[in-house]
């Protein structure tokens, strides 16, 4: 009677929870989601290290997330990824982490050899092979492993061509001399997204296989989007190969017919110079060396830069041949510091209205300033002011003419480097 009653029981209760199951039916599940929480749950229980090392690798990630302290962040990551590599030293994830964490530090020879382990196919098939073989090939080119770097982005570009890859394919066949193929690299990096700094490498390419136009059309499509050449200052990874830096700064103030007002030839030289300087065993020592030939045999300067200002009405062309003959004094007060530039400032101030019953307008006095320009490498007060001081009477002996208008004033500037 017993077993009867229960059984009673049984049957109702399942009646019920069925009854309630049609009313209020079980939310639909996520095929995925369950499946990859079974997977991870089966892994838990074969491999106990699983568990801390998914915690580890998440606390990485974390860290990893703070761009406003990267040089710190990536310390503690690397803290975090060494634990968890210790669990499983063959899992992909804590390998390309630590990877990255080396790119944030800039050390270019670990982050090579971290994420050539974390290139698996591991990776792969989680679909993250595309970020870890960016950075290797990026890792590996600053390096200095460059045939490794372009066999990796090649790689990449098969399964994955778009612009960020194609750039450092292009970049690394600079590095490597290919320029042909350069050139193709980066025009393929333009077909997918505009990019003043692949303008800028492009420009490099042509000019170092001499193709000058072509070079020039390039570095001014560069400079309309870059005006300031920030992406040659601060790039995003550094230049491949000792000077480059300085060699693409030379072509970016060389004289450019669209861009006259921020070219400056006399800044190109110093540039060049000090590409030679840096880099004297460079594979492009001879191209710089034409720079420097032909932008030696420039009559400085070419032309004087007029304050807008000014209230005297001077053609600064007729004025230029005056400053050219003081030039090789005034250079030679700088023969010391190839590495820096200075300004030379004329003002020269009309006579003054004697007339009260006239208007009269504030005139500066007729003056000249010499001033550093810019300073590449860093030299000393004592040097600075002893350039200066050779340089300021030189420059007061220039016949610059006075404007003959009362109360009128111009302003003309002009640099100097040294011979």
């Amino acid at each position: 009677m017993a077993r009867l009653h229960s059984l009673i029981v049984l049957v109702a209760i399942t009646g019920t929870a069925f009854a309630q199951s049609k009313r209020y039916p079980a939310p639909p599940k996520d095929a995925d989601k369950e499946a990859e929480a079974h997977s991870r749950l089966w892994e838990s229980a074969l491999d106990p290290e699983r568990k801390p090392y998914d915690g580890l690798v998440a606390e990485a990630e974390h860290l990893l997330e703070d761009s406003q302290h990267p040089v710190e962040a990536a310390t503690a990551a690397l803290a975090k990824l060494d634990q968890a590599i210790e669990r499983l030293p063959k899992d992909y994830r804590a390998r390309a982490l630590r990877g990255h964490a080396f790119v944030l530090l800039k050390k270019w020879d670990k982050c090579a050899d971290e994420l050539a382990l974390a290139d698996t196919n591991d990776a792969a098939t989680s679909g993250e092979l595309e970020t870890v073989e960016l950075e290797l090939g990026i890792c590996q080119a600053r390096a200095g492993k460059l045939g490794d770097a372009e066999r990796t982005l090649v790689h990449l570009v098969t399964i994955a061509p778009k612009a960020e890859p194609w750039l450092r394919l292009g970049e690394v066949r600079i590095a490597l001399g290919k320029l042909d193929e350069a050139v193709d690299a980066l025009s393929a990096s333009l077909e997918t997204v505009g990019s003043a700094t692949a303008h800028w490498l492009l420009g490099l390419a042509y000019d170092r296989a001499r193709k000058s136009n072509a070079a020039d059309s390039e570095l001014q499509i560069a400079l309309r989007m870059d005006p300031t050449a920030h992406d040659l200052q601060y790039p995003k990874y550094p230049w491949l190969r000792t000077g480059e830096a300085d060699y693409m700064f030379g072509l970016a103030k060389q004289t450019s017919p669209e861009h006259a007002d921020v070219a400056m030839p006399e800044v190109a030289l110093v540039y060049f110079k000090r590409f030679l300087r840096a880099a004297p065993d460079s594979p492009w020592r001879r191209r710089a060396e034409e720079h420097v030939k032909d932008l030696s045999a420039l009559p400085f300067p070419l032309a004087l830069k007029r304050e807008p200002q000014s209230s005297a009405f001077v053609e600064p062309g007729t004025l230029v041949p005056l400053v050219q003959k003081a030039m090789p004094a005034l250079r030679a007060c700088a023969a010391k510091l190839p590495s820096d530039v200075f300004v030379v400032t004329v003002v020269r101030a009309g006579p003054k209205e004697t007339n009260v019953e006239r208007p009269r307008y504030a005139v500066p006095a007729s003056s000249t300033r010499v001033a550093l320009y810019l300073e590449l490498d860093t030299i000393s007060q004592l040097q600075e002011d002893a350039a200066i001081t050779c340089m300021t009477p030189i420059a007061s002996r220039i016949p610059l003419p006075s404007p003959k208008e009362r109360d009128t004033y111009y302003q003309m500037s002009f640099l100097v480097v040294a011979p």
